[in-house]
């Protein structure tokens, strides 16, 4: 019997076929167009029909293709996702995809083996460094590159960085490689022609083309959301992979699609090139990507929100906390303060703020425009260095608590720290956003990151909740507490000890 409950529409990274899933200031381009291919001049554009279309997309793919890879990633049994439905006998495979979709429940069994994946890439000079997704080549033993020849290369990860999705490869061979360069994705304009250039499904080489459908759009991958929107279309195995202009360079990085079946439906998501730059200079120089901190946790300005503290109109971002010791309360800034501009750059809605701040130098001084008590106020703030997730989580809630008997800082599980987590928005516990040096649980395989889902048996999803559930075992004279916890996408029950 077919299965006639309608399907809904997600967002969905592309990366990889079977395993794994799921920016940031401009800067200057990393390498001229590539190594011995064309460039694209008056002839180029002349090239165009009545209509005002081009008369072909093929001077433009010859000269990127060579520089485009497919990208084969072996990774570690239980570093991807959940198992795919596809690794289950075909009884138990109807069952779980009537009731489940594409991807088993957590704690559903799963066969523990190496998983393998693929997904696409581009090469940006002629020493053999490569731009993919991080979501790409997360959890990955081996790496293997393969060029538009067919000649096949291991690859080295340079570095990565979750929070944009970017990831940075290197290849090596005698002979130069063919390279592409990124062009400024802020020129980029909606209705422009965009050329994708991929390995869908594992077949090398498949071109694609459409246009820029929107700018600026947030899809819930983290903070610093601006997707270029194009309809060129794009599948699994995209991943990574490169979006030109007419001009041969690189706009954007292919990383998301949204589509209510897994294929494509024509709404694809792609990192603008301008966001990349950054990131990958500081991979590629061998450093961690550093981004600007405030040490605040804001929320949108509604139109109410707006009228209760006499705002004309709905603008900036409202802030709803000051972390203790940040860059934030060392200016002054306040609960309730509404930041309306960075350095003179208005800040119209809330998902602007971060993305400005990021891309800041952590250590330069920033002057910000609030409103506080009917009037405009300016502020001089140094930022800091934006700290990792799962630390940020912490430092950015006022009712983080202390499980002092087991070394533990837990914070509440919200949006920032299920991202830190890699766990569904519908999974209730809290976050271990700090673990001691002398902590017993260390010993035990559990890390800052991990997901607090029980203590003795009760689910927990309060801070003060589950570190009084700990403290109560210890004087009731327990010499261990049991506790569940959601490890690299696996529950696992873990005996600590609180002597």
């Amino acid at each position: 019997m077919g299965n006639d409950r309608p399907q809904r529409p997600f967002v969905k990274r592309i990366g990889l076929v079977s395993v794994l899933a799921a920016g940031l200031a401009a800067g200057a381009a990393l390498a001229p167009l590539g190594h011995g291919l064309p460039t694209f001049g008056q002839a180029h554009a002349q090239a165009i029909t009545p209509s005002g279309g081009p008369a072909s997309f093929s001077p433009v793919v010859k000269a990127v293709a060579p520089a485009v890879v497919h990208i084969e990633v072996t990774a570690k049994a239980g570093a991807a996702e959940a198992p795919s439905v596809e690794d289950l006998p075909p009884g138990m495979r109807e069952f779980f995809e009537r009731f489940f979709g594409d991807r088993m429940p957590q704690g559903a069994p799963g066969p523990q083996r190496p998983r393998t994946g693929l997904g696409s890439g581009f090469i940006i000079d002629a020493e053999g460094h490569v731009v993919t997704n991080n979501h790409v080549v997360a959890g990955a033993e081996k790496i293997i590159v393969t060029l538009q020849d067919g000649e096949k290369l291991n690859a080295t990860l340079v570095g990565a960085d979750s929070r944009s999705d970017l990831a940075l490869l290197k290849v090596e061979r005698r002979k130069p490689f063919p390279y592409v360069a990124f062009g400024d994705s802020d020129k980029a304009e909606v209705g422009d022609w965009i050329v994708a250039v991929g390995n869908p499904f594992g077949l090398d080489h498949t071109v694609t083309t459409g246009i820029i459908s929107a700018r600026g759009r947030s899809i819930g991958a983290g903070p610093y959301d601006d997707f270029l929107q194009i309809d060129a279309p794009i599948n699994k195995g995209n991943s990574g992979g490169p979006a030109f202009s007419l001009e041969g360079k690189v706009i954007g990085v292919n990383t998301a699609i949204f589509s209510p079946t897994g294929g494509s439906v024509g709404i694809g998501f792609a990192i603008p090139s301008n966001l990349a730059k950054s990131v990958i200079a500081q991979l590629k120089a061998g450093q961690t990507v550093q981004r600007g901190w405030l040490g605040v946790s804001i929320q949108g300005v509604s139109s109410d929100i707006a009228a209760g503290v006499g705002l004309d109109k709905a603008e900036g971002a409202i802030v709803s906390h000051v972390a203790s010791g940040g860059p934030a309360e060392a200016a002054g800034l306040k609960v309730g303060d509404v930041i309306l501009a960075v350095d003179d750059e208005r800040i119209d809605e809330m998902p602007k703020l971060p993305r400005v701040i990021a891309g800041i130098t952590p250590g330069d001084t920033a002057q910000l425009l609030i409103w506080r008590d009917n009037k405009e106020k300016t502020l001089r703030v140094k930022l800091g260095t934006l700290p990792d997730e799962a630390t940020l989580a912490a430092t950015a809630q006022p009712d983080a608590a202390n499980a002092g008997a087991l070394g533990l800082t837990l914070a509440p599980l919200d949006a920032a720290a299920r991202r830190a987590a890699g766990v569904s928005a519908d999974t209730s516990g809290v976050l271990i956003a700090a673990l001691a040096d002398d902590s017993p649980l260390r010993e035990k395989g559990v890390a800052p990151g991990a997901v607090l889902l029980a203590v003795a048996g009760d689910p927990v999803s309060d801070p003060s909740d589950a570190a009084d559930k700990i403290r109560m075992a210890k004087e009731a004279g327990r010499s261990a507490v049991l506790l569940l916890i959601r490890i690299n996408g696996n529950d696992r029950f873990v005996a600590a000890p609180l002597s």
